[in-house]
């Protein structure tokens, strides 16, 4: 039955389904109902559009812009996830070793737990001093 409906048709592209599932949005919203509805009549239209050209220009500017957008998000995602992690580490680490700082340089040092009285040397400004741990 789809086959007689979309034939000689576009069809539903990645374009068509963003704008329709998007626009459920916002018809349930009580006040951009009109925006919603006017997003599903236009994802309607690219699917029994039988312009293939244009659908297809508009298609691919829609992935450039998705593109960009997921560029943009990785850049800012991807220093919070490394974040995330390292404290995630941190924290399952906190059995076995202990975090302090260099007093000198202020430079996050971590040591083995329970070795009792050691001397530490400081990687960043090679400053020693003895510490319990």
């Amino acid at each position: 039955m789809l086959r007689k409906i979309f034939k000689n048709r576009y069809g539903i592209d990645r374009l068509s389904f963003f704008l329709a599932f998007f626009s459920l949005g916002f018809i349930l919203s009580r006040f951009l109902w009109p925006i919603g509805l006017i997003m599903l009549g236009y994802a309607f239209f690219r699917a029994y559009s039988m312009n293939f050209a244009k659908r297809q220009i508009e298609l691919q500017k829609f992935q450039t812009i998705m593109y960009k957008i997921a560029l943009a998000l990785n850049k800012v995602i991807a220093p919070m996830i490394y974040q995330i992690r390292s404290i995630k580490e941190k924290i399952e680490s906190r059995k076995n070793h202990k975090y302090l700082k260099c007093r000198y340089c202020r430079k996050k040092l971590r040591l083995p737990r329970n070795k009792g009285k050691i001397k530490v040397s400081c990687p960043n400004c090679k400053n020693q001093f003895i510490t319990k741990t």
